[in-house]
């Protein structure tokens, strides 16, 4: 099977980078891959050739990658990338994700696009983070009314959150770019 070593050589191809001291003096420097990585290759290479001998049909070469694509961010995430709390300016705290470099940053991107299930949305507020949820909210007892209560689900269009203060900076800043 010449194509697994051949993918395999492909993720762990070094990069050349050149650089120049103060002299002038042009060098050559082989870094390795980030995705070269012992852990990575050999997760992907093993998956790579179980997949390659169980099923040889084109039509699931897409689904092949994609679960390839799916485990290499899983490795790279776990490498990469931890949670942490952070300290907003008002005293809250707040969870938040931390990277060991910009590579962390974008395989968390990556993930989060493979993860997407399109029935939440981030409020396009500046400044605000707040997920919208499209889904139906869960129906609950009223005390005033004395009755269950089942609010409506979401507009699918719905960009901002319900507070006040988002409203006006979208507005504010939606009529400031025209």
């Amino acid at each position: 099977m010449p194509e697994v070593p051949h993918e395999q050589s492909w993720l762990a191809r070094p990069k050349a980078r050149v650089r120049e001291d103060e002299w002038g003096n042009k060098e050559t420097i082989l870094e390795p891959s980030a995705l070269a990585r012992p852990s990575a290759l050999k997760i992907v290479g093993e998956w790579l050739q179980e997949k390659a001998v169980e099923q040889r049909s084109k039509s699931k070469l897409g689904d092949m990658a994609l679960d390839a694509v799916r485990q290499l961010v899983s490795v790279r995430l776990a490498e990469e990338c931890s949670q942490g709390m952070y300290r907003q300016e008002d005293g809250t705290d707040r969870q938040g994700w931390r990277f060991k470099s910009l590579l962390g940053a974008m395989y968390l991107q990556m993930a989060s696009l493979l993860s997407y299930t399109g029935k939440t949305r981030v409020c396009r507020a500046p400044g605000c983070f707040r997920i919208i949820s499209l889904e139906k909210p869960e129906p609950y007892f009223d005390e005033s009314l004395g009755k269950m209560v089942s609010l409506r689900k979401p507009r699918s269009d719905k960009r901002i959150c319900g507070l006040d203060a988002c409203q006006k900076r979208y507005e504010r800043d939606n009529n400031s770019a025209q």
